[in-house]
């Protein structure tokens, strides 16, 4: 059992009731301006939750102290991630010269777990006083504010906290909620890898959908509280319903979370910070999967949606010199981004321009077949089979990518290319062979291998 469900209601009344007046609520998310107009203002603490110390050595904002996810958890019992019990919470946010009635304020590099994880064991730990500076590091210096490698002298502070005995899941209530269906399971892993395993009964929304997508003015930010409520409404979460929020480790759940609990104000939320790492190791418990098929055409939709849209948002800003980047630095770093545990998704052409995109052995044969098909007028929408070597079963799936009129820009005759793009294609690519093609010709294919599917 978790050591804040059993802390006894008495207490929670003893210092609401007594002592210390309970200090006001604030808005959980704060912008830039809203803090560049209190730095210097004793009762707002700014803390810096970027993993890690490189960077807030290198500079933070004035005033913020360090406190990184992995200083409020560690492996307990063999599960990784668990939060720690509240006296240490205490000591941790002591040190920092958080006081009870502190306003604390946190922020990661941008709106992304780290920052989320943090303000809610804050929040869970007994602080009613935090917020989220809304885009974080990357949009406090994209605006050109305040900064500074100095570090603050703090005085240690000794804050009475009262832990929020509603906040967190156990292996138990997960087990419980499963059994009964007593509370909606929000898994907000990618869905590559709900797919490949889960809690049965979960439901799947990607954390990131809880912020407004790139290519908007408002790319990464908070979505408004309505429009957030509007998309939770649609996949059955609402203010009545009890909510258990899992990921792998409780990391990324933690922005759900703190979304749900305390930007929405949905009082029946709690984080499974065991998650899926826990859960999945426990023999006998239940577990659901997506069949190979479902789970490669789930991680190709991915892929090509997130590609595409990151594409056209370059082109629209800076025309084919600003497409080359997607493709040659941004592609792989999203292919990689929907890879998971025993999958891997990337694309794969016979005429490269990143070598990254050579295809193996088995892509090969079947990049020349899909070529043979397209000749023939009878290009398959997919083709997928089961293989097998070194003892594993790997499912293999490619869908074919076809040349569309804005690939031209980049991948056309060399001839009809802007004389800037094929500058930045001879120096960075000095072997290429991905230009010459027409609109409806086969430029490659997405590609999913699943092992042990």
């Amino acid at each position: 059992m978790r050591f804040w469900t059993w802390l006894p209601l008495a207490a929670v009344a003893l210092v609401a009731m007594g002592g210390e007046k309970a200090p006001d609520a604030v808005l959980p998310i704060v912008s830039t301006d809203w803090l560049a107009g209190k730095l210097g203002d004793p009762s707002v603490v700014v803390v810096d939750a970027r993993p890690g110390q490189r960077d807030y050595l290198a500079a933070h904002l004035p005033g913020a102290q360090l406190l990184s996810p992995e200083n409020l958890r560690s492996s307990a019992r063999g599960v990784p991630g668990e939060i720690y019990p509240p006296e240490v919470l205490a000591v941790a946010v002591g040190r920092l010269g958080i006081g009870s009635a502190s306003h604390v304020v946190v922020y990661g590099t941008e709106n992304d777990p780290d920052a989320a994880l943090v303000a809610s064991v804050l929040r869970i730990a007994g602080l009613v006083r935090v917020s989220i500076l809304d885009g974080g590091w990357k949009r406090w210096s994209a605006e050109g504010r305040s900064v500074t490698s100095e570090r603050p002298a703090v005085t240690p502070a000794k804050p009475v906290l009262v832990p929020d005995p509603r906040a967190l899941a156990s292996l138990d209530d997960v087990r419980r909620a499963v059994e009964n269906r007593g509370a909606v399971l929000l898994d907000v892993r990618p869905p590559e890898q709900y797919s490949a395993g889960r809690i049965p009964g979960a439901v799947n929304r990607f954390w990131k959908k809880d912020f407004a997508e790139e290519g908007t003015p408002e790319a990464g930010l908070f979505l408004p509280a309505a429009e957030l409520r509007r998309q939770y409404e649609a996949i059955g979460i609402t203010g009545e319903r009890s909510v258990i929020v899992y990921c792998n480790s409780g990391h990324m759940a933690a922005a759900a979370y703190y979304n749900l609990r305390h930007v929405l104000g949905y009082g029946s939320v709690r984080l499974y910070d065991g998650s899926w790492l826990e859960w999945s190791a426990v023999p006998g418990l239940p577990k659901e999967t997506t069949p190979a098929i479902e789970r490669a055409r789930a991680a190709a939709d991915a892929l090509t949606s997130a590609l595409t849209k990151r594409l056209f948002t370059e082109l629209a800003a800076g025309g084919p010199v600003k497409a080359v980047k997607v493709c040659s630095e941004v592609a792989p770093a999203i292919a990689a981004a929907h890879s998971g545990p025993g999958m891997t998704v990337r694309r794969v052409t016979l005429k490269t321009r990143n070598p990254a995109d050579a295809p193996d052995a088995y892509e090969r044969k079947q990049l020349e077949s899909l070529e043979a098909a397209q000749r023939a007028g009878s290009l398959p929408k997919e083709v997928s089979d089961e293989t097998s070597g070194d003892g594993r079963r790997i499912f293999r799936y490619l869908r074919p990518i076809v040349v569309g009129e804005p690939c031209l820009a980049c991948h056309g005759p060399r001839e009809s290319l802007d004389p800037e793009v094929r500058r930045i294609l001879a120096e960075r690519y000095p072997d290429d062979q991905a230009f010459g093609y027409g609109q409806g010709d086969l430029r490659g294919a997405v590609s999913v291998a699943i092992s042990n599917p």
